[in-house]
């Protein structure tokens, strides 16, 4: 075997070797008993999912102005964003404000993905994007599937409620999430 094949062949086996590794790790945590998805569900706060809708949601452009780590926020949002809206195996996504006009959605224009607001600016979408997340007693991200846990995908919209986490700069808002309305799945 030459040498450069022996390096290609000493790549892939460890790179193999690390896929198999991360596939492990990468399980959704679950509780023992029951379904998966009630497995799942156990992971996430009792009174995360609210009966009724909160009132007065802040636009993230505002919040990003005004909000201070610790705040208590309310939006109105789309899950999107980003082509990949949702972390796997942990409780974060991607958001966009609900009052941004998607014209990804037109029937004409034949996007398929038009959550992730591709025919907007980048500005516009950095502008009116936030990541939501739901922590642990610790401030860490659940190890939950939410597509799975909430049955929710991209573009339902959700009014969240939740603190502010820390803001590395302006442009970035982080929300730990107490309460969640599907307003629509």
């Amino acid at each position: 075997m030459s040498m450069s094949r022996f390096r290609i062949f000493t790549v892939m086996m460890v790179a193999s070797s690390i896929g198999f590794l991360l596939i492990g790790c990468n399980e959704d945590a679950s509780v023992p008993g029951g379904s998966p998805e009630d497995d799942v569900v156990a992971l996430l706060p009792e009174d995360l999912l609210l009966d009724e809708m909160p009132a007065n949601p802040t636009p993230i452009t505002r919040l990003k102005q005004i909000a201070k780590e610790g705040d208590e926020v309310v939006m109105r949002v789309i899950v999107g964003g980003r082509e990949k809206p949702f972390v796997e195996n942990q409780a974060v996504m991607t958001v966009i404000d609900a009052s941004l006009n998607n014209q990804c959605k037109l029937a004409s224009d034949g996007c398929k993905t038009p959550w992730d607001y591709c025919c907007e600016s980048p500005e516009q979408i950095k502008a009116n994007l936030a990541t939501v997340q739901i922590v642990g007693d610790e401030g860490w991200p659940l190890a939950v599937n939410l597509t799975r846990a909430l049955k929710i995908e991209p573009m339902a919209l959700l009014v969240v409620r939740g603190k502010v986490a820390p803001r590395p700069n302006p442009s970035v808002l982080i929300v730990n999430a107490s309460g969640l309305f599907v307003a629509h799945p």
